[in-house]
């Protein structure tokens, strides 16, 4: 008997179960509404993915922020055969509503946001005075419970010329480095000067490509050329929404809602939003003025 994925290139789907954050990052490209995904639709949503998909990603907001966590990774594990995992800051691990083995247990990996290796600075980024020292103690209770982590470092010409000891800090708790380009979302004149060139990202991508334990998980010369969004990689947002990637969060990039259509239709409706720029290498990036 066939199945109603068969055929399926989808290999990451990543959902945002809540808009709630801690933190107040500069140039982020979530809202912050303060809108989260019931436990019900969740569980509606998952089963309508396949489960032999390789990745599925839990994201926010700050995923820690939501009341229900515990039982929303249950779920996912229950389901997904490949890897669960979370993307979070590390700010909100210890909480009013659940420790962190409680999340831990369930998930085979966290994806940890770190702008600056040093306290002063990622704070000022993110615009929280603890956030930093509660990051490091994150890493170190993932470290404790034998959990995976990955620091996800975006680059840009602030924070470029701390790339070796970001490198110093993942080895330090066995994490990978995961290096992704800083782009402006908030649109300020202090963003847009931040972010880097298209030389330059290709040029500090063919400096670090090689280094053991980083992986470019951004678009370049020396990693993956052409955009994935829609065609490897696909994201739900809190209400259902669909678009080909995380960062393509506006209504002129969604494609479908998975709460009222069935996953097949969506992919179709990828497929056919995509065909309009098959060879577009970040259609996130190309889409801001910078």
């Amino acid at each position: 008997m066939t199945t109603a994925w068969e055929g399926c290139k989808m290999q990451i789907v990543t959902m945002n179960v809540t808009q709630r954050c801690i933190n107040k990052c500069l140039g982020c490209y979530a809202p912050r509404k303060g809108r989260e995904m019931s436990v019900e639709n969740f569980e509606k949503i998952i089963k309508k993915i396949p489960p032999n998909i390789d990745s599925f990603v839990i994201s926010g907001g700050e995923p820690f922020m939501h009341s229900n966590l515990d039982v929303i990774v249950k779920k996912a594990r229950a389901w997904f055969n490949g890897t669960v995992g979370i993307f979070t800051s590390g700010v909100n691990g210890k909480n009013e509503y659940y420790e962190l083995k409680d999340i831990a247990d369930h998930v085979d990996v966290f994806n940890v946001t770190l702008k600056f290796p040093y306290e002063k600075y990622d704070n000022e980024w993110f615009r929280n005075t603890k956030k930093n020292k509660k990051t490091i103690e994150f890493l170190e209770e993932c470290n404790r419970l034998g959990v995976r982590t990955n620091i996800h470092f975006s680059v840009d010409r602030r924070n470029i010329g701390f790339f070796y000891n970001m490198v110093w800090l993942a080895r330090k708790f066995n994490s990978e480095l995961h290096v992704l380009r800083f782009l402006p979302f908030g649109g300020s004149e202090e963003e847009r000067m931040l972010a880097l060139s298209d030389w330059e990202w290709d040029d500090f991508c063919r400096r670090i490509h090689k280094i053991e334990g980083v992986r470019i998980v951004f678009p370049s010369d020396y990693s993956y050329r052409i955009c994935t969004a829609g065609v490897k990689r696909m994201h739900v947002f809190v209400n259902g929404d669909v678009s080909g990637c995380i960062y393509l969060e506006t209504a002129k990039y969604v494609v479908g809602n998975l709460l009222k259509q069935d996953f097949n239709e969506i992919i179709s409706l990828l497929e056919g939003w995509r065909s309009a720029f098959p060879l577009k290498r970040c259609i996130a990036k190309d889409g801001l003025k910078y």
